[in-house]
């Protein structure tokens, strides 16, 4: 009887090594992946603007690099190359040049480029006021308080009004790269509305140019 006991048990433990040995083996042989954590997509991030891109590495014990898709431009962008796969992340500088509404981040072994994941979906990066050109030689610009926008976010159509007792002499909606998207000299004394259904999405500036010369401005933000 005893011995038939420490057989059984020595059974046992055999085949408990057996499986531990089997499940290692499985884990070590797991195929390397990427998998982005972040940007996933539908963030807003601004130029100028410090942001973790972060990742988790599967099995995989080299470099990795990582680069930037601009999808209204159809163009890669480096952002950082040979870094180790381990660290997981990485703090990126958003350039100040650099804005758009169809982002994402790819992380690819820097060894085999095959194996890479993206961001899941596009995201943002908007120009931050401060980076928003303007001629040089134009009058002071008055703060955002003075210039009232209604609704927001906008849809089909913006109003924006100002308690300035002056008339303006063009209103102007500038896109985040400072492009003239529309303009509309207002009839009104003290307000326009602006129909912004055929614009993309994201973030605008306003300016609002008085008879007298001086400006007025402030942000517009579109949502379909």
């Amino acid at each position: 009887m005893k011995s038939q006991l420490k057989a059984g048990t020595l059974y046992l433990l055999l085949m408990l090594s057996m499986f531990c040995i089997v499940n290692k083996s499985r884990l070590s042989a797991q195929a390397p992946a990427i998998v982005v954590q972040a940007p996933l997509g539908g963030e807003r991030l601004a130029t100028g603007q410090s942001f973790l891109i972060r990742w988790q590495a599967v099995s995989l014990n080299n470099m990795v690099d990582i680069s930037l898709w601009d999808g209204r431009r159809g163009r890669w962008t480096v952002i950082a190359s040979g870094l180790p796969a381990g660290k997981e992340s990485y703090r990126w500088e958003v350039p100040q040049d650099l804005a758009g509404d169809r982002f994402r981040v790819k992380v690819a072994s820097a060894v085999d480029g095959r194996i890479a994941a993206m961001s899941p979906t596009f995201f943002f990066i908007e120009l931050s006021p401060e980076a928003m050109p303007r001629e040089a030689g134009l009058p002071p610009i008055a703060s955002d308080q003075e210039i009232h926008v209604q609704p927001t976010p906008s849809q089909t159509y913006v109003q924006l009004s100002w308690a300035k007792d002056l008339a303006a002499r063009k209103v102007t909606l500038l896109d985040i790269l400072g492009n003239e998207v529309i303009s509309r000299v207002p009839r009104q004394k003290h307000f326009v509305a602006i129909p912004v259904r055929e614009l993309l999405p994201g973030l605008y500036m306003a300016e609002i140019l008085f008879v007298d010369g001086s400006q007025g401005r402030s942000k517009v933000l579109i949502e379909h």
